[in-house]
């Protein structure tokens, strides 16, 4: 697993799967935006546990550059956020042809369905709603990160890591 934090977040660590644990043709990559430090760091673990990557980004303007110029298989990202909401970061990724086809989960405390209507509106493939269950969130990532991209386990690859 490697973690990227970015902007005040301290350092990265590289890891690797433990044994057995199922892995793609490449290591899952995804990015958290959220300027709550708890809440990524909830996420992060989550994903951490389930040998994903994690890029962070703290604001919407971060996350649209870091999704442009970094390889992410998906990104959660806080539909408050400084800078550049997340409903504002979905619209200018799906104009961009370089991350128009990334799955996007916009995260929200508010449960209203208007809240809902415009995350879609801009663009997301999934609206979560905090505060969210931890099945919720290994759903969507069996869902979108692990279903027929997996090729092998970490044990069938050589020296234990691709």
């Amino acid at each position: 697993m490697h973690t990227t934090r970015v902007h005040g977040s301290p350092g990265s660590h590289i890891s690797s799967p433990p044994p057995g644990e199922l892995i793609r043709d490449h290591q899952a990559c995804v990015l958290v935006a959220e300027d709550h430090s708890a809440t990524r760091f909830l996420l992060r673990t989550i994903l951490e546990l389930r040998g994903i990557s994690v890029v962070e980004a703290e604001n919407g303007e971060m996350a649209t550059a870091l999704a442009t110029n970094v390889r992410t298989d998906m990104i959660i990202m806080e539909t408050n956020l400084p800078f550049l909401d997340g409903y504002a970061a979905t619209s200018r990724l799906r104009t961009n042809p370089a991350t128009h086809t990334l799955t996007i989960v916009l995260i929200s405390a508010h449960p209203e369905s208007s809240a809902r209507v415009k995350a879609f509106a801009a663009g997301c493939n999934e609206y979560l709603v905090k505060p969210f269950r931890l099945s919720d969130v290994n759903r969507l990532l069996d869902r979108y990160l692990l279903n027929e991209s997996i090729v092998k386990t970490h044990s069938d690859s050589p020296r234990g890591a691709l």
